[in-house]
C-alpha cells in the first residue's frame, strides 16, 4: 500500500461504478466524465491499496477477490458518508465553508494519508498497545 497517497472519493466513485457496470467507458458516461479519468482513478485506486481489483477481460471487467472485498467496504463508506451528510442537512448543522457535491467529478473532499503514517509507524516500532 502506499500509505502517501490520499485517498479521495472520486476514486471511491469510480471503483464503485465501474464495479456496477463492469465497464470503465459505461461508468464514465454514468458519472458525466471522460474514460480516461475514470481510468486514471482506477488506476491510481489500485496503486494506493497495491492490490488489483479487476480482472480485465477485453474491454470489460470483472471484480476479483480484492476488488470484491473492497468494494463491501467502499459501498459501506459511501453510504455512511451519505448518511452524515443528511443528518447534517436535517438537523441544518452544515457550516456555509462545507460543501457536499456528490455529482461532481473530482469533490475535494479527501482522506489525508496522516491516519496511514501513523498505522505505519506504529507497526514499524513493533508497538501493538
Amino acid at each position: 500500500m502506499n500509505w502517501d497517497a490520499h485517498l479521495r472519493l472520486r476514486h471511491v466513485r469510480c471503483f464503485l461504478e465501474i464495479a456496477r457496470a463492469e465497464s470503465v467507458s459505461v461508468a464514465a458516461d454514468r458519472l458525466n466524465i471522460t474514460q480516461p479519468a475514470v481510468s486514471r482513478s482506477l488506476r491510481e485506486l489500485e496503486d494506493i491499496l497495491g492490490a488489483q481489483l479487476f480482472d480485465r477481460a477485453g474491454r470489460g471487467l470483472r471484480l476479483n477477490e480484492a476488488g470484491r472485498m473492497f468494494q463491501s467496504h467502499a459501498a459501506a463508506s459511501m453510504t455512511e458518508l451519505m448518511r452524515g451528510y443528511d443528518r447534517l442537512v436535517k438537523e441544518g448543522v452544515r457550516r456555509s465553508g462545507f460543501r457536499w457535491e456528490p455529482c461532481r467529478p473530482h469533490p475535494q473532499i479527501c482522506f489525508p494519508g496522516r491516519p496511514f503514517d501513523f498505522a505505519r509507524k506504529l507497526r514499524m516500532s513493533g508497538s501493538t498497545s
